[in-house]
């Protein structure tokens, strides 16, 4: 996987030339998208599994879902321990994008998955990745339970044409006494 080992020059030379007229108009703009790539965390194994398999107790998750899924999804890892998600797209080379960034900083990390991610790992078009260290999971669950109490919870719904929504944004935001 991209991005979590050091490239050589060599490496990023040959990559780079076969961006070059594909995905980038010339050489140089190839070569600069991968010397974009995040800097690689010094990792020993790369070990994947699906999260419901439990082969292992993991370090990190990737989870793939669509908008609304992961607007709720960070609301909830927001919920109790409020942090700014960072979300970046480097255009072809997502896999060294949300998992490396999220290893190296130790924080979630959202990206648009890239068409390599579609063809070869069979992503969904409506779908983005976040990468999130595994222990903010049960947070993130917790979040998610209490956003459902409120009456906030997947699917999302739309409110009517012509709906007065007043009653639910003084609900939503009410106006505090100074």
């Amino acid at each position: 996987m991209q991005g979590l080992v050091p490239a050589d020059e060599e490496q990023i030379e040959s990559e780079a030339k076969g961006f070059n007229g594909f995905w980038f108009g010339d050489y140089e703009t190839a070569k600069e998208a991968v010397q974009s790539y995040q800097e690689p965390s010094p990792i020993e194994a790369l070990v994947l599994s699906p999260l419901d398999e439990e082969k292992f107790e993991p370090d990190y998750l990737l989870i793939y879902a669509n908008g609304g899924q992961m607007t709720l999804l960070m609301n909830g890892l927001q919920y109790f321990n409020y942090e700014v998600v960072e979300s970046s797209f480097s255009g072809e080379g997502s896999c060294t994008d949300a998992l490396p960034r999220c290893v190296a900083t130790g924080k979630p990390s959202l990206c648009l998955p890239c068409l390599g991610e579609r063809d070869f790992v069979q992503v969904n078009d409506d779908e983005m990745v976040l990468a999130m260290p595994a222990d903010r999971l049960e947070r993130t669950v917790k979040g998610l339970k209490a956003l459902k109490e409120t009456g906030l919870a997947y699917p999302i719904g739309h409110f009517e044409p012509g709906m007065d929504v007043a009653p639910l944004f003084e609900a939503w935001y009410p106006v505090q006494d100074k």
